[in-house]
């Protein structure tokens, strides 16, 4: 957990990597508009205002001149909370009341979007990402960490580091950033437990070669298969 909050800033801020952070000032509506353009594109078709982004934490990443990445971190105290506003108010009030939840415990990572990159940099992106989340969410005094997506690999890492389902399904067309057929998936997950399950993450997915993983897995379950078999016996 350390080692997650202390290298990630210091490599993302160093002259060793081809790449760097930029958090844009919220009144450069060129950059804005450059960052609401990047995302249309990549997220195919999904809409973002200015207006919201130039209240909120908008991070973008480049290498040399280009854009490669970015994410959005708000809370409702800048702007309605994205993700919420899927929904009629009473819808939301339902789910969260379902799940023990309140909006203003809340902060939300939205319109992430990134280039292909190698994997080690995918892994500096998205520790980048986790980490401005904590430091905010703490500074804020949030309890909860909201996040999802409409893209499949986006969806696949918010699920492994949020563990609770808020809203798995498709949604009408007239919502204000989804079409019809695109699978919404909608997670959230406690902001205290998030830089260990970020590590855990982070270095499974990312930092350990996958043939290793996948010893490691086999290891564990004839550990516990062998384990099990003593105790029976």
């Amino acid at each position: 957990m350390i080692t997650l909050l202390t290298i990630v800033p210091l490599l993302i801020s160093s002259r060793f990597l081809p790449f760097y952070r930029v958090v844009l000032n919220p009144t450069d509506h060129a950059a804005l508009l450059i960052y609401q353009r990047e995302f249309l594109e990549r997220s195919k078709g999904i809409q973002v205002s200015c207006d919201y982004l130039s209240n909120a934490y908008v991070a973008m990443f480049f290498w040399g001149t280009r854009s490669i990445g970015g994410y959005v971190i708000n809370v409702s105290e800048w702007n309605p909370l994205r993700y919420l506003m899927l929904f009629t108010p009473t819808m939301s009030n339902a789910i969260l009341n379902d799940k023990g939840l309140r909006e203003e415990e809340m902060l939300e990572i939205s319109c992430i979007w990134k280039a292909k990159l190698p994997m080690i940099f995918t892994a500096i992106f998205y520790a980048g990402m986790l980490i401005d989340s904590w430091r905010i969410g703490r500074r804020m005094g949030k309890r909860y960490l909201l996040g999802g997506s409409v893209l499949k690999s986006i969806r696949k890492i918010h699920r492994l580091l949020l563990p609770i389902d808020i809203f798995i399904g498709f949604l009408p067309s007239t919502t204000l950033s989804t079409k019809a057929d695109q699978l919404v998936a909608i997670y959230a997950g406690p902001l205290n437990s998030l830089p260990l399950r970020a590590t855990n993450l982070l270095v499974s997915r990312f930092l350990l070669p996958k043939n290793l993983v996948l010893r490691l897995s086999r290891y564990k379950k004839t550990s516990i298969s062998n384990a099990s078999n003593v105790a029976d016996g």
